[in-house]
């Protein structure tokens, strides 16, 4: 019987954490009937081994051979947003990109917009460009401030149904297009706007909160999940743990 050494703890310690970061990026989005049907075809090709059962194997085989570039493919969104996470704040120590000051000027607009029932869309950029969307909308390039951002989300504003976009402590473009998540298990409850931040989280690290129109409640998107009712303690939490901002 071989040795047990300190080299296989090794390996199974690193098989395990590589295991748990992988059921971290899936949590709660549609890759996690992905890491189900993995898990069934390994055990089932495992146990074809063990009971000889070559013709089973054989298929299972070429299941896992032709299926690997499809799952790819058709997971695209998760795979990236999974080695976004990777090069993110899990693993190295990436600097704060909104001050403890916007994060203030947002909270404020958000909750006003809420109490005023002004449906809003406000992505928070993080390690990934958001370049590709900021083109669907108007460039605005300003400061940060609540007034702005009140302005911007008015009724009688020609940009209020986009999203605006906050990147490196400035308000990048507004009136910008998101990409709708493709996601079957919404409430009935959940409208064009809480698909589109969904949408974007899915696909990059973007922290998005939205304000309904039809109730006034705040929720966020980060990570392909979505948290509703918001409250403002909560909301500046959310923001500064994802991008580590000081209080």
């Amino acid at each position: 019987m071989p040795e047990f050494t300190l080299l296989d703890l090794l390996d199974i310690t690193l098989l395990s954490v590589l295991c748990y970061y992988i059921f971290l990026t899936f949590r709660g989005t549609r890759g996690v009937q992905l890491l189900k049907a993995l898990v069934v075809i390994f055990l089932i090709t495992f146990l074809s081994q063990v009971l000889g059962l070559p013709s089973l194997q054989w298929v299972l085989e070429k299941v896992l051979a032709f299926g690997t570039l499809a799952l790819l493919i058709i997971f695209q969104p998760e795979i990236r947003n999974a080695l976004v996470r990777i090069g993110g704040p899990v693993f190295f120590n990436n600097p704060a990109r909104i001050s403890a000051e916007n994060v203030e000027e947002i909270i404020e607009a958000v909750f006003q917009l809420a109490r005023e029932k002004k449906g809003a869309l406000v992505v928070l950029e993080g390690e990934v460009g958001l370049a590709e969307y900021l083109a669907s909308g108007k460039p605005v390039d300003s400061e940060l401030s609540k007034e702005l951002l009140l302005c911007l989300f008015h009724p009688a504003s020609p940009l209020h149904d986009g999203a605006v976009i906050i990147s490196q402590n400035r308000i990048a473009g507004a009136g910008c297009f998101l990409p709708l998540s493709d996601r079957t298990d919404f409430a009935p409850s959940v409208g064009s706007r809480h698909r589109a931040a969904l949408g974007l989280s899915e696909e990059t690290d973007s922290l998005v909160v939205i304000v309904s129109e039809e109730s006034g409640l705040v929720a966020s998107a980060h990570g392909g999940r979505l948290e509703e009712r918001l409250d403002p303690v909560r909301l500046r939490r959310l923001i500064q743990e994802t991008f580590k901002v000081k209080p």
